[in-house]
């Protein structure tokens, strides 16, 4: 199963910021690279529990609308 989820990183220096839009995810870090790597860990881990849930479970959380 393939999915695609738009997110963006934005920074400056040493202060770094990664959201996921699609799944309201944020995260923070001294470096481009460094935020890139905890924002796709972040998604994976998320992804990867929410398929352990229900199916009306598990659809909600990979479709909640961001605030």
């Amino acid at each position: 199963m393939s999915m695609v989820f738009r997110c963006i990183i934005r920074g400056q220096r040493d202060q770094w910021e990664g959201i996921c839009l699609d799944l309201d995810i944020a995260v923070y870090g001294a470096s481009l690279k460094e935020v890139e790597a905890t924002l796709t860990h972040s998604v994976q881990t998320y992804v990867e529990d929410a398929m352990k849930e229900t199916p009306d479970q598990r659809d909600k959380l990979l479709s909640r609308q961001v605030p």
